[in-house]
């Protein structure tokens, strides 16, 4: 499941983009991992960022997830 938007401390969209190409987003099966990393482009200097994902299950039900993340500096 891929991140579809990140938000900065002042509500503003950001970019998403994969870091690494050694280690792209892919299927994997039920109980496996992968790991990816991701950057995020924020207009605005936060301390936090609202990481947005969002995905389809195996029923065709829309599933979400908001994660409030800290930001390091």
């Amino acid at each position: 499941m891929d991140p579809s938007k990140a938000v900065d401390a002042e509500g503003e969209m950001g970019k998403i983009y994969t870091t690494d190409l050694d280690n792209m987003p892919q299927e994997v099966p039920v109980d496996a991992k992968i790991t990816v990393v991701y950057g995020f482009g924020l207009n605005n200097e936060s301390d936090k960022v609202k990481i947005y994902f969002n995905n389809y299950d195996g029923n065709g039900n829309k599933q979400d997830a908001v994660f409030n993340c800290p930001v390091e500096q």
